[in-house]
């Protein structure tokens, strides 16, 4: 509650609700969604200034929010922000709370409260931003064993909305579910043609000019830039970053990260592979905000699996506080910064980017949790199954002994040798 009143009384009041309601308006209206804004205008002014950045399909959907007050589009928006969450969080903490019985409801509200309190979901309901739904359309979509809609239609729609989910769709690739990688890419098409053929100057123009304008979200040194290119550009301030040194460290971290993400699904978990993804694509973004690494809420559930693990729980509980009380925006500087201040500043600005670089490490190595519940989940083509079946030979059922005819079944009954041996060996009864 007080953490959606924040978003209620203090600045900047969900800002980007504010632009998705203007970009639907305009559709309404026939206007040009994607309004050229002068250079240095937007350097100057940053954050201030906030235009539509998302492709023509996501406009489309944001007509509703233009048709009711301000007031009702932000109260009907944060459980746009929670229910998400808390969806992402069931999928996510599935093997713990497997172990919980019973008390599994109140267990997933507490870790969704808790949740509440990271950066990027802070800055979700402050910013009226649509992340975390996103995230949990692409979960719910991976981890619903029998899911009532062709799978990948979900991931697929996610990207027709924005564009960085679309990494989810190679992943689908890799792990050999090209059927549901199919569908993703079907479904982002058909949105993307079908939000042509309605705002045909707005999608030419997106897609041909505005997608490729970093300019356009303003400032790219601020601290709220977490990517690959952000950090690079503060190392390098006040002269400009190579432009080769960023992309080469793009396709080292891609390949890097597929390759995790293929291991990871290959022994059977399946959720730290698409954490996997979802961080990756924050790396390597051209530009990553805070409330981009939603996909923390997944790291940290699957890190902790069933909660059997001390240093399972160290590490989940670890990367929960620094994601909470980690400020990149702290302005006071500790006595050791003295020593290093350069160091220090750039470690403080990009410590969210950082640690999303090493999860991926901590994802790529960590063994699939064996929860009863995590194993009602897909498996990609070729990977073990997480389930008790694929622990190893520990967790196959004993074979019965084979009773001869006229043998008594009573556990104190004797049963030779030889008939027992052949037993095993032997066809089943046919049926009648």
């Amino acid at each position: 509650m007080l953490i959606t009143n924040a978003a209620f009384i203090h600045s900047p009041h969900m800002s980007d609700l504010a632009v998705y309601r203007t970009a639907g308006r305009q559709v309404l209206e026939g206007k040009q969604v994607y309004g050229r804004v002068p250079r240095r205008e937007l350097a100057s002014l940053g954050r201030s200034y906030l235009v539509f950045t998302y492709p023509p399909f996501a406009a489309i959907l944001a007509v509703p929010l233009a048709l009711i007050s301000w007031h009702a589009a932000r109260l009907a928006w944060v459980p746009v922000v929670y229910l998400p969450l808390a969806v992402t969080a069931w999928f996510a903490f599935r093997p713990f709370l497997a172990r919980t019985g019973r008390y599994a409801p109140a267990v997933l509200g507490a870790v969704t409260g808790v949740c509440m309190f990271l950066w990027p979901m802070l800055q979700e309901i402050r910013f009226g931003q649509i992340d975390i739904a996103l995230a949990a359309m692409c979960v719910a979509d991976l981890a619903v064993a029998r899911p009532r809609w062709p799978r990948g239609l979900l991931i697929g729609l996610a990207t027709a909305i924005k564009l960085m989910p679309g990494l989810l769709i190679v992943y689908l690739l890799l792990t050999g579910r090209r059927k549901a990688a199919g569908v993703s890419a079907m479904i982002a098409g058909t949105c993307t043609l079908l939000a042509w053929a309605l705002l045909p100057g707005s999608s030419a123009y997106y897609w041909t000019s505005a997608l490729f304008d970093t300019a356009r979200l303003g400032r790219p040194t601020q601290t709220s830039d977490q990517s690959i290119r952000a950090m690079l550009l503060r190392a390098f301030a006040p002269y400009p970053a190579p432009t080769a040194l960023w992309l080469g460290l793009v396709v080292v971290v891609i390949v890097a990260g597929f390759a995790a993400a293929l291991a990871a699904a290959r022994r059977g978990n399946d959720m730290a592979g698409a954490a996997i993804v979802g961080l990756l694509a924050v790396l390597v973004s051209p530009v990553s905000w805070i409330h981009h690494i939603v996909w923390i809420v997944v790291a940290i559930g699957v890190i902790l699996g069933e909660g059997r693990s001390t240093w399972r729980w160290l590490v989940a509980v670890g990367t929960t506080e620094l994601f909470t009380f980690a400020d990149p925006y702290i302005t006071r500087t500790p006595w050791f910064a003295v020593y290093a201040p350069h160091l220090f500043e750039e470690l403080r600005q990009d410590c969210f980017g950082i640690s999303c670089a090493a999860l991926v490490v901590v994802l790529a190595v960590l063994p699939p949790a064996r929860g009863r519940l995590a194993a009602r989940g897909t498996c990609p083509k070729g990977g073990a199954r997480d389930s008790p079946a694929s622990a190893g030979p520990r967790s196959a059922p004993p074979l019965a002994p084979a009773i001869g005819p006229g043998r008594s079944t009573a556990p104190g009954a004797s049963v030779p040798a030889a008939p027992r041996l052949r037993g095993l060996h032997a066809r089943p009864p046919a049926r009648r």
